[in-house]
């Protein structure tokens, strides 16, 4: 492929100055790092796609929400004008979900009954006209043939083996107490804006108050999972809640103010008695202040009292010398077969867990361990490749390390296959994390002929308040459900559903259970005609279209027609005065013959069993219009709707705009409208639009030109192609492709 470039994501900026003009196609290798429509990357992203061919390239595309999908999707289709048929409004069908999901307690049965229920419905409205998904069982069977050529194998991953491990009497008593302390916190350090007086709170800041409020349960659970993942986590985590906590009271006593801000180290400026850069941040809305006397009395209770807590829980745990977890491992590495001798990949959430278990490994076990963790150099990486990685350089690998510890950093990105066992020392929040980690050691051109996977996973009482093993599994399982896997990752109850699937997805759903039927054996067919009977292949290519054939065949009687409008394309079959859409896959069955079958005459109703299959063409095509109708009607999200309705002020007010003006004027309605916008690019215009005093014409005049500033340019010329297109395609003519007569 000629005139490609490659860049990494953190050059995007580039990218965007350099100009995508030039390029026709873009292809997002791990594509789910854009789940988050809120980030600068993925605006810089989306600015790129504009336009372009979009191939996004990903294992895990779903990581712990539906949202993570519909934000990818969004990279090459319009939220509210999508060409998806059955989810032209791409926004309304995944807020509906969301809906239908919040009804419901999670992880309860109904919960988990329902969230099959969307599954199968995001899988086969939305996920099958844009996916290509492959299982190795589909390329097992469809090209058998040229992996044993290339002598190619997978590997079998075995059903995840759980890890437990019991609490000494004493250890327990401590962690009951935890838990029971854990609970007992306010947080009030992490959420400040809960306490301010309401009379001090402005508009802007009163709708932080949600997400202040949430920090609390948040910094339970980073609490709680330090304590599962290992005790000096947990001790080192301790001890950083109880600094942080003691320079935020020392800040409102001493200082008399209170900072708030997540850029800046406000402590570190105080300190340094930088207030020029406070003060900057604070314009710049980075920081907030406010006095000591603008929060309720209750605040400097309830720090003082967390305190205290974290203080006694600091105490009780230095009494603790020994780790029960840690000490089970250690055995387990030491009796364990599949852990004796192999090479292990050990990862964990904490890069404090890490740093902890390479030291004691070493110690009590005598052996080299590597350590991976954070920003470390790029000698280390090569040194593990020297030593995992079967694909380094020829000659160079070596043999002296047997055990790697790692955070995630390495769950991507990296081939670790010399080893077939991974240990998950502590469960992430987000289960797809599980599936990449496997994926170091899971790869073609392995040695090993099986897979090992041990999971430690949370105790009873940490589950009792956290969930944490309900929620990763549930998550896990809608992962199996809307996308389908071959293999389990976390505990035997699993259901992995590849047959059923991509039976629904690619397949007929009445092919035998043991069958992977999908299209690639119809695409391996046609490429076995164009490379082995390229006679044949010329003559099927240089038929006319309405080509008409009739052919006899006893389970199937009437007149299969396919139809093609654009990006429509429809299967029709009548029969007695009936007639009914079938899929591509229903179609396929029914169309396909053997080599040496002849074709035979049409009767004399196929130009009337014709017409009827070209009504319901047409009425298709009516509906989807309509459908198109109702989409737009939506008028875009809030944020968009807020933007608009200012926008349709400014064309009312045509003596003051230009003619170039209000065009752009309505362009960017559009864009809006149709969902074209990245969500930060509209956020940045609300936040623009909350410094209009009044709805003046001067004010409103100012807003429009600074919110056209903030949309590239890029978006104006394409709303220009889009409406371009759309005149030629509502010109485009109906084209029957091919018409087969049954009798």
């Amino acid at each position: 492929v000629r005139g490609f470039k490659v860049e990494s994501e953190g050059k995007l900026d580039k990218l965007v100055e350099e100009g995508t003009e030039q390029y026709r196609y873009v292809f997002v290798d791990e594509s789910h790092r854009f789940r988050n429509a809120e980030t600068e990357q993925y605006k810089l992203l989306h600015q790129i796609c504009v336009g372009k061919k979009v191939i996004l390239i990903s294992a895990t595309p779903r990581n712990n929400y539906n949202s993570d999908i519909a934000n990818q999707l969004y990279l090459f289709q319009s939220k509210n004008k999508s060409t998806i048929v059955n989810a032209r409004n791409l926004e309304l069908f995944f807020d509906n979900i969301r809906k239908r999901m919040n009804a419901y307690e999670k992880n309860s049965d109904e919960y988990r009954e329902a969230l099959k229920e969307v599954s199968e419905e995001i899988r086969d409205k939305v996920l099958r006209e844009v996916m290509i998904r492959r299982t190795r069982t589909e390329i097992q069977k469809t090209y058998a043939e040229d992996l044993k050529k290339q002598k190619l194998s997978f590997p079998k991953v075995s059903d995840p083996k759980k890890l437990i491990y019991q609490f000494s009497e004493n250890v327990d008593k401590v962690f009951e107490e935890t838990i029971r302390a854990i609970t007992e916190l306010n947080y009030s350090r992490y959420k400040p804006l809960v306490y301010v007086k309401e009379s001090k709170l402005e508009p802007s800041q009163r709708s932080l108050l949600v997400g202040q409020a949430n920090m609390g349960g948040f910094m339970k659970g980073i609490l709680v999972k330090r304590l599962e993942s290992s005790k000096y986590a947990f001790e080192m985590t301790l001890n950083r809640f109880i600094e942080s906590y003691k320079q935020f009271i020392d800040m409102y006593y001493q200082k008399g103010v209170v900072w708030i801000s997540r850029k800046y180290n406000v402590y570190e400026l105080l300190n340094n008695e930088d207030f020029e850069k406070l003060e900057q941040a604070r314009i710049n809305e980075d920081a907030i202040k406010f006095d000591a006397e603008d929060f309720d009395k209750s605040f400097i209770k309830d720090l003082e009292s967390d305190l205290t807590i974290l203080e006694r829980l600091k105490t009780i745990w230095n009494e603790i010398s020994v780790d029960d977890k840690l000490e089970y491992f250690i055995k387990e590495l030491n009796t364990e077969n599949n852990l004796k001798s192999s090479k292990l990949i050990i990862f964990t959430e904490s890069s404090e867990t890490a740093i902890y278990l390479k030291e004691n490994i070493e110690k009590r076990l005598n052996e080299n361990v590597i350590l991976f963790s954070g920003s470390m150099p790029d000698s280390i990486r090569d040194l593990i490749r020297a030593n995992f990685d079967p694909n380094y350089k020829k000659g160079r690998q070596q043999n002296d390390y047997r055990i790697l510890v790692t955070t995630d950093v390495l769950a991507e990105g990296i081939n670790l296959h010399r080893s077939n066992v991974i240990i998950n020392y502590d469960l992430p929040w987000n289960p797809t994390r599980i599936m990449q980690r496997v994926g170091r050691i899971n790869r073609v051109g392995t040695e090993h002929n099986e897979i090992h996977v041990y999971n430690f996973f949370p105790t009873s009482k940490s589950n009792e308040q956290m969930s944490l093993e309900e929620n990763i599994i549930t998550k896990m399982q809608m992962f199996h459900d809307i996308l389908g896997e071959d293999s389990k990752f976390l505990t035997e109850d699993e259901e992995v559903s590849t047959h059923e699937l991509f039976r629904r997805m690619t397949t007929i759903e009445n092919n035998e259970e043991d069958e992977v039927n999908s299209e690639l054996s119809y695409l391996k067919l046609i490429r076995d005609i164009r490379d082995k009977d390229k006679d044949l292949f010329e003559k099927i290519k240089n038929y006319p279209k309405k080509i008409k054939l009739g052919r006899k065949k006893d389970d199937l009687k009437g007149l299969i027609t396919f139809f093609r409008k654009g990006y429509l394309k429809k299967f029709y079959i009548s029969n007695n005065g009936e007639t009914e859409e079938i899929t591509f896959e229903q179609a396929i069955e029914y169309v396909k013959a053997n080599k040496s079958e002849q074709a035979k005459k049409v009767k004399s109703d196929y130009y009337e069993l014709l017409k009827l299959n070209k009504n319901a063409f047409e009425t298709s095509e009516n509906e989807e219009n309509s459908n198109v109708v109702t989409s737009v009607n939506k008028k875009g999200t809030s944020n968009a709707k807020n933007i608009i309705k200012v926008l349709k002020e400014c064309l009312k007010l045509d003596s003051i705009f230009t003619d170039i003006e209000i065009e752009r004027i309505n362009k960017t309605i559009n864009l809006l409208e149709n969902g074209e916008l990245p969500v930060r690019i509209v956020k940045e215009g609300n936040k623009e639009m909350k410094k209009i005093n009044s709805i003046s014409i001067s004010d409103i005049s100012k807003f429009f030109k600074e919110f056209e500033k903030m949309i590239p340019k890029v978006y104006f010329e394409q709303e220009t192609k889009v409406e371009n297109n759309k005149q030629k395609l509502s010109k485009k003519e109906r084209e029957i492709i091919l018409s087969e007569y049954v009798f």
